[in-house]
């Protein structure tokens, strides 16, 4: 896929069908526990330069940053698009111990897997 559409802004709309193809092989690829879509697109706010902001939470995962990277390479997303990976575990005690990011993106976020 050419770079072309990372230099240019694009609307929600225009990239959804990319966007719900990339979850769906996110899904398929790495059967995550969640994939939670959050972020200023999410809401409905970002403008064509925004990236899609995705929390996948796998059911085990010591090296979050190399599984995203992973996901990176595996998929080749073509848009801008920020992986957050996290284990379920270390989640759920996290959201229960007031972390502000985490309950944001599950309050404000659109759960697409899980």
């Amino acid at each position: 896929m050419s770079t072309t559409r990372l230099l240019n802004p694009a609307t929600t709309a225009e990239l959804m069908p990319a966007f719900e193809a990339f979850i769906a092989a996110l899904v398929e690829q790495f059967q995550p526990r969640q994939v939670i879509w959050f972020g200023s697109r999410a809401r409905g706010e970002g403008d064509g330069w925004s990236d899609f902001d995705v929390l996948v939470v796998m059911d085990k995962c010591e090296e979050p940053l190399g599984v995203a990277g992973r996901m990176y390479s595996a998929l080749s997303p073509g848009f801008a698009v920020d992986i957050i990976v996290r284990d379920w575990t270390e989640t759920m005690e996290r959201i229960e111990s007031g972390d502000w990011f985490l309950n944001d993106a599950y309050a404000e976020g659109k759960r697409l897997h899980g």
